[in-house]
């Protein structure tokens, strides 16, 4: 949909997406933003074993659905999970329109 930079988040690119966990009593560590292509884009971050974790997203530009065909509460969304040892997660969420223009 073209909603999105076409390049890796940096110092002067415009971020219109969040990709993050919360953890604890509030804290929050963002995800590194590792590639960008015409399938989408990856981010990446390694977290403890055994705690549990909330993914966030945060956008007040691009409306998200999750994996199931969820719409993602707006502007920020969570998703509960818990990391296994030596077994990599992957969460995949779809761009459905530009914030506010989802029906």
């Amino acid at each position: 949909m073209g909603l999105l930079p076409q390049v890796i988040d940096g110092p002067q690119t415009a971020r219109k997406l969040l990709v993050g966990i919360a953890y604890g009593t509030g804290a929050y560590q963002g995800a590194t933003n590792t590639e960008v292509d015409s399938a989408g884009r990856g981010y990446q971050l390694i977290v403890p074993t055994g705690e549990p974790f909330y993914i966030r997203l945060y956008s007040t530009d691009v409306a998200l659905e999750d994996a199931s065909g969820g719409v993602m509460a707006a502007p920020a969304a969570g998703i509960a999970f818990q990391a296994t040892a030596g077994q990599d997660q992957n969460f995949t969420f779809t761009i459905v329109g530009a914030a506010g223009h989802v029906q």
